[in-house]
């Protein structure tokens, strides 16, 4: 019974100031001044070998209604080779917005790490060759966002990358999906 008391006590705030009243109009997510923080993860196939999965957090601010800018990282994982980490600017813009749903475009572009090598197939701790270095990512995709209610919102994205070619560097680009959520700070 403590335990239940106690959740209680520490949930009960956060589901309140979750569940505000909900509002009439899109523009109370996504209008000017608004400040939001979310993440997308997802996955797919690029160029090189392998899928590709994905992890995204950023947060985002309202320039005008329905034009943001966010700063996000990026954590991008293609095959058993090939992984990079690093962190950018993207701008979005919301159009067909009715009460709870919007389309959205994005483009973006990141800058961080890379790294790319091989293990011996009979000793995965042995190195054959790898590299690392850094490296531009660019992205462009189109997405649905669906407001949940006057904080939170639910996004599905389709989005192309393409990162820049480097010396001995396989070409990976390509198309992945992904699902995410926000929710809204300010």
């Amino acid at each position: 019974m403590k335990r239940y008391v106690l959740l209680m006590t520490l949930f009960l705030p956060v589901y309140g100031f979750g569940q505000s009243s909900p509002d009439a109009h899109q523009q109370d997510l996504l209008g000017q001044g608004h400040l939001l923080v979310g993440v997308n993860a997802g996955g797919g196939y690029g160029s090189g070998p392998g899928t590709v999965a994905h992890i995204t957090p950023r947060i985002q601010y309202f320039l005008k209604d329905g034009w943001s800018i966010s700063a996000e990282g990026r954590y991008v994982n293609i095959g058993p080779h090939f992984r990079y980490f690093g962190g950018g600017l993207s701008t979005r813009y919301y159009f067909l917005r009715s009460i709870r749903f919007a389309m959205f475009g994005q483009v973006g572009a990141t800058y961080g790490q890379r790294s790319y090598g091989r293990t011996e197939p009979t000793n995965p701790y042995q190195t054959l060759s790898g590299f690392g270095g850094t490296t531009w990512q660019a992205n462009a995709g189109l997405g649905a966002h669906y407001r949940l209610g006057n904080r939170w919102s639910i996004e599905a994205m389709v989005e192309g990358t393409q990162f820049q070619k480097a010396y001995l560097s396989p070409y990976n680009s390509g198309w992945h999906g992904s699902i995410g959520v926000n929710f809204r700070i300010k």
